[in-house]
């Protein structure tokens, strides 16, 4: 299959569309669907979560083996579509033959696989090609960041503990804001759904 060089946008109805652009497909089907998870306009590059925010969320020891240290609401409960932050880590660009070769090997079918010292911080942005690694931002646990919220399944029973979500910069993809999707209540540990990919290749291992 030979794909153009050049970039394209094919728009869909309700605000969908396929995106083909740096040797990278997108496919967007949530386009402008109103849901819980609807924030109209992404925040600024250099906005910075509100010290009142930050004050309600402690990062502590779930006592789960599998999902160790978690976010919880703390003092006072956090209002739906609150920004908590943009996900901070070390940028890791890989090329498209790197990108091709792992896809290709059934031994490297994820990026997560590979390595499991950085895995349960990265943050895929492009399909694969360019990710975010939290892991040292992770073992600062005195303040919090997203790369502390835990995983819970969007569409399973777990629904109403993902309550949390994302929005990425159209200006800028290194930046991924994240909101609350529904008000977080005293003791409650803040979650979202970290998308089938991330789990590929070891999926034993699915909290």
């Amino acid at each position: 299959l030979l794909l153009p060089c050049f970039g394209w946008n094919l728009p869909l109805g309700g605000g969908r569309q396929v995106q083909f652009q740096d040797g990278i497909l997108r496919i967007n089907l949530n386009g402008g669907v109103d849901d819980t998870n609807v924030v109209s306009v992404p925040p600024p590059t250099d906005a910075t979560i509100d010290p009142s925010t930050l004050e309600c969320l402690q990062v502590r020891d779930t006592g789960n083996e599998l999902k160790g240290y978690g976010t919880f609401c703390i003092k006072k409960p956090i209002p739906k579509h609150t920004f908590l932050g943009f996900y901070e880590g070390i940028l890791i660009q890989r090329s498209l033959d790197e990108l091709m070769a792992a896809a290709s090997s059934e031994s490297t079918t994820s990026i997560n696989k590979s390595n499991d010292d950085v895995s349960d911080y990265l943050l895929h942005l492009d399909g694969g090609r360019t990710l975010l690694d939290g892991k040292e931002r992770a073992k600062d646990r005195s303040i919090f960041s997203p790369c502390h919220l835990n995983h819970a399944d969007a569409n399973n029973n777990q629904k109403e503990d993902n309550n949390c979500f994302r929005i990425q910069s159209k200006q800028d993809i290194t930046k991924v804001a994240f909101f609350t999707s529904r008000q977080i209540d005293i003791g409650e540990e803040l979650c979202f759904d970290y998308g089938s990919n991330y789990w590929r290749g070891r999926e034993e291992d699915k909290i």
